[in-house]
C-alpha cells in the first residue's frame, strides 16, 4: 500500500540508501536496484484479455527500518538519480526476481577466438622485415 512520503521516509535514511548504491561497483549497483523492485501479476477485473492489457505491475521500495516501503517510480527515481531510461534498461534485464542480470553490457555480436589470432599473427610475422621508408638512414625501426 503506497502512503505519504514524507511521514514514511526520513532523509537521514534516504541518504544511506543513497550512499550505499553508489559506494559499489556499476553491475552490483544493478543488482541492488533489482532488489528493490518487485514484480506481481496484475488481478484480473473479469475481462477477456486483449492485446494492449499489462501482465505485470512494477513496485518500487525503499528501505525504512529495514521494512521496504512501497514508493512511487518517481520517488524511487529520484532518490538513486537514475532515468527512466536507465530503469527500463535494468527491467528489460531482470529475468526474475531471485536471479537478476547484475551486468548489462551488452556481449560482442562477434568474437574472434585465440587461435585464429594466432593464425593472422603468425601470417603477418611471415612477411620478411624491411626498413622504414621514413626516415631509413637514421633509426633502426623495420
Amino acid at each position: 500500500m503506497q502512503t505519504s512520503l514524507p511521514l514514511q521516509i526520513f532523509e537521514a535514511q534516504q541518504q544511506r540508501e543513497l550512499e550505499e548504491y553508489y559506494a559499489q561497483p556499476k553491475e552490483a549497483q544493478n543488482a541492488y536496484l533489482l532488489r528493490r523492485i518487485t514484480v506481481e501479476p496484475v488481478k484480473s477485473r473479469g475481462r477477456s484479455e486483449f492485446k494492449g492489457e499489462r501482465s505485470a505491475a512494477w513496485k518500487y521500495n525503499l528501505l525504512k527500518d529495514n521494512q521496504p516501503v512501497q514508493v512511487c517510480r518517481e520517488f524511487f527515481l529520484c532518490t538513486y538519480g537514475l532515468t527512466r531510461a536507465k530503469l527500463e534498461t535494468i527491467r528489460e534485464h531482470m529475468n526474475d526476481q531471485e536471479n537478476p542480470t547484475p551486468s548489462l553490457a551488452h556481449k560482442p555480436a562477434t568474437t574472434i577466438s585465440s587461435a585464429m589470432i594466432d593464425v593472422v599473427k603468425q601470417h603477418i610475422e611471415s612477411f620478411p622485415c624491411v626498413e622504414s621508408h621514413y626516415c631509413r638512414a637514421s633509426t633502426q625501426r623495420q
